[in-house]
């Protein structure tokens, strides 16, 4: 279990960034490096951040140093991919429900928020088996867990917003008033009577949409929209009527003129629709439409599983990936036989300058580069390099 030491500071902003470092012994023994570092970072005289023992597992396979340099240089391109994965399921686990709880697995096999699982990390040989393989195939393991979890969120994101498009443009079809929605769910058995909508070889039956303060007008005029074509006194009113007081109508007219009824129709500002009565098509209409809200809660609760069970094994594998690389860049940092001190800080607001200083002056025999702690302003791991330690920040800021 990861040793813990430090003061929380209630004062600094809630942010969710670590740094992962690690340096060469100081004393004889690991032991006596970690209780330095507590002193000189995390103690109540230099409370400059919490701090966490990351234990990297004994036996892991170091293989050779030209493997290690190209293992070093693929492993930041396989970060950046695993760390980019992790944001987008976290964004769309979040988009899908807010209220979303960001949990990982550990290794007892219970969720546990993603600060404790950092701040707790225990290597999983269940999941990387590093006695058994190489760097290299640990980091090929990861990226390939990593991808195909990329891609199922992807297909299951896409299948899920496919069918939340049909039912919007379903419901679409239902909202608005008489001169926009469809008409099916409008004109029912319950308002049609038998024998309103005519149609044979001959004879068409068209439906209008006419506001209120026209009715009249409509009445008048229908029957001369298309002299001798229309069926006179066919004009009926159904018992529908929206909010604005539009209200719908029938005209029973030549086939062959119904037409240039319409059009003519719609020029008096006469909303002539295009509809077909079918007396089965509402019931048609909302069983699909009640199939589709089915298929979307049933895609929702399938891809807020899938979610959860992505966000939990890419954080998990992306931990790991950090863990790989601390190990490979400690190795050719400070050499053989393996032994190193890795450990995770949470630097309390305004002391990244004061940890840093603090690290400079403890390493400065083996600081190499010519730089001071007073040449660095802030944390970034493309000056990592410079350091006379193993540097790397992990942004898990989480929504």
């Amino acid at each position: 279990n990861a040793e813990y030491m430090g003061v929380p500071n209630t004062d600094e902003v809630a942010k969710m960034v670590f740094w992962l470092i690690s340096v060469p012994p100081l004393e004889t023994s690991r032991e006596a490096t970690w209780a330095i570092l507590k002193d000189r970072l995390f103690s109540g005289r230099n409370d400059f951040s919490l701090g966490y023992r990351f234990e990297l597992p004994e036996g892991m396979k170091v293989g050779t140093l030209d493997g290690l340099v190209s293992l070093s240089d693929n492993l930041a391109k396989i970060d950046n991919f695993v760390d980019s994965v992790v944001k987008k399921v976290e964004k769309q686990f979040v988009d899908i429900d807010p209220n979303a709880e960001l949990k990982c697995q550990n290794k007892n096999g219970d969720y546990v928020n993603v600060e404790t699982y950092l701040t707790t990390f225990e290597w999983d040989e269940s999941r990387y088996p590093y006695r058994s393989k190489g760097l290299q195939e640990l980091t090929e393991m990861v990226q390939e867990q990593v991808t195909k979890m990329d891609d199922d969120i992807r297909a299951k994101s896409q299948q899920h917003n496919d069918l939340k498009s049909s039912l919007q443009s379903a419901q679409r079809k239902q909202a608005g008033n008489l001169l926009q929605r469809d008409l099916v769910e409008v004109l029912t058995g319950k308002v049609v009577a038998p024998g309103d909508f005519i149609e044979t070889e001959h004879l068409s039956t068209v439906v209008c949409v006419v506001p209120k303060s026209q009715e009249r007008d409509f009445l008048s005029a229908y029957e001369k929209l298309e002299p001798g074509n229309v069926v006179p006194r066919s004009a009926k009113k159904f018992a529908v009527e929206d909010r604005e007081g539009n209200s719908v109508w029938r005209v029973v007219l030549f086939k062959k003129a119904a037409e240039s009824f319409k059009a003519k129709a719609r020029e008096n500002k006469f909303s002539a629709r295009d509809f077909t009565y079918d007396p089965t098509a509402a019931e048609t209409v909302i069983g699909q439409r009640s199939q589709l809200e089915n298929d979307v809660h049933r895609s929702w609760t399938s891809l807020m599983r899938t979610c959860k069970a992505s966000f939990s094994e890419s954080f998990i594998a992306w931990t790991h990936l950090k863990a790989i690389r601390v190990f490979c860049e400690s190795v050719l940092r400070f050499g053989l036989p393996v032994n190193f001190v890795s450990v995770l800080l949470k630097p309390h607001a305004r002391f990244n300058q004061k940890i840093k200083e603090s690290l400079f002056n403890l390493y400065a025999h083996i600081n190499k580069s010519g730089i001071t702690a007073n040449t660095v302003l802030e944390a970034d791991e493309n000056e990592a390099d410079y350091y006379p330690y193993v540097f790397f920040e992990m942004d898990v800021e989480r929504s």
